[in-house]
């Protein structure tokens, strides 16, 4: 397959149509004084149009006008770096999008064929991609990359089987400054669809500007660690298959659909067992609010001053004991939540038990992930920040770039 020649059978028709109408090549819209055609509209609302299964619209158009722009200034960017897209690269990743469809390369090109695009616009359209994510990459890599002490406290939490994490789906609507009118229109239109029935999948694909968009909004999943906090409160409200309301996000509105959650440890994560010694400061029954508040002070200065199992200071009134090894799980819960995430020789915050404030040293700990699995715990902690960091980076070329639409 040629990448760089056109069909000459769909050269000929574009020509044909620009004879009928003198417009069809006439920009559209220009970025930076980069232009977007009439032409490149049309044939990406047709794109759009096959993959939702609906006709192109003016609500269609649109949408391909606002990916025109952000592909422009995502190869304006990656000129700029001298990054480029090898033809090589381009044919991988429309092998990758036909193959999410079921099919060969050359079977996905006959098939948008017969709903009258182009080979050349496949390859406008995958070719920004490409650029973009070498870019992305190239930028942002060391700062994605999560560290061992990161890694370490996802495994922990892991294996202590503590972890809630989402399969979502996003919608991601920018809101470039001056523009988050356009922005809240675009929200009410997607939630009113969304309410008639319309697929989020679908959806995503027109209007949504993440990475995500190609494959229908599926960003997999994500622990509930890793989203900042009002979101995971919002996802955590929902049932699988819903959908949140419209949710602010820093430079735009986005929608999150709950395709599925999970609570119990990853398939790769081993059972954790701990043993620790606990540290007791006795409290009566009836304690007083300021005697609690006097031992989980006197709990505090202990645990500061502990140094491992074997290194405790001078205790006091406390009394040590050891506590033998057995599974996380099977210690309270509030034992748990103080102790899930302690290396040994770690000391706890201050516990409150039935007759006393315990701080909990940890002595030893078995279980985690082995190192493929902290590779790919890796790569998807790694994938997300990525993300993130592309979202916010076309967010300011949108801010800093003079877009006339005409």
């Amino acid at each position: 397959m040629n990448w760089k020649m056109p069909l000459l059978a769909v050269a000929g028709a574009a020509i044909a149509a620009v004879a009928q109408a003198q417009t069809a090549f006439a920009p559209a819209a220009v970025v930076n004084d980069d232009p977007i055609t009439y032409y490149e509209i049309e044939q990406r609302a047709r794109l759009l149009a096959l993959g939702a299964n609906t006709p192109a619209g003016p609500e269609l158009h649109s949408a391909a006008l606002e990916q025109l722009i952000d592909d422009r200034l995502r190869m304006q960017a990656a000129e700029q770096a001298q990054v480029a897209a090898s033809p090589g690269a381009i044919s991988a990743a429309a092998d990758e999008l036909a193959g999410r469809q079921g099919i060969s390369r050359d079977q996905f090109i006959e098939q948008i064929a017969r709903g009258g695009v182009t080979e050349d616009t496949l390859i406008d359209l995958l070719r920004p991609q490409v650029a973009w994510r070498q870019l992305i990459n190239g930028r942002f890599a060391s700062r994605a990359t999560p560290g061992d002490a990161e890694i370490d406290q996802e495994v922990l939490l892991a294996s202590a089987g503590r972890t809630q994490s989402f399969r979502l789906s996003e919608i991601a609507i920018p809101a470039p400054e001056g523009r988050e009118s356009q922005a809240e229109a675009i929200a009410q239109r997607v939630a009113r669809e969304l309410a008639a029935g319309a697929s989020f999948a679908s959806l995503a694909q027109r209007y949504s500007r993440s990475p995500s968009a190609s494959n229908g909004g599926d960003v997999g999943w994500i622990p509930e660690s890793r989203l900042p906090p009002d979101l995971a409160q919002a996802i955590g409200a929902l049932q699988p298959g819903q959908v949140t309301q419209p949710i602010k996000v820093p430079g735009g509105v986005s929608f999150f659909k709950l395709e599925n959650q999970r609570s119990e440890a990853p398939p790769w994560a081993q059972p954790a067992a701990v043993s620790m010694v606990r540290i007791a400061l006795p409290l009566s029954e009836n304690a007083s609010a300021e005697e609690i508040a006097e031992a989980r002070e006197q709990a505090s200065e202990l645990a500061g001053g502990t140094r491992s199992c074997t290194g405790l200071p001078d205790l006091g009134d406390a009394l040590s004991e050891q506590v033998t090894t057995r599974p996380l799980t099977e210690l309270p819960t509030n034992v748990q939540a103080a102790v899930q995430l302690l290396l040994p020789n770690q000391a706890s915050r201050p516990v409150r038990s039935a007759g006393s404030m315990d701080v909990f040293v940890m002595c030893e700990r078995s279980g985690g992930a082995d190192a493929e699995a902290r590779q790919q715990l890796s790569e998807q902690i790694r994938n997300t920040r990525l993300s993130r960091f592309s979202q916010g980076f076309l967010q300011e070329l949108r801010r800093d770039a003079v877009i006339e639409r005409r």
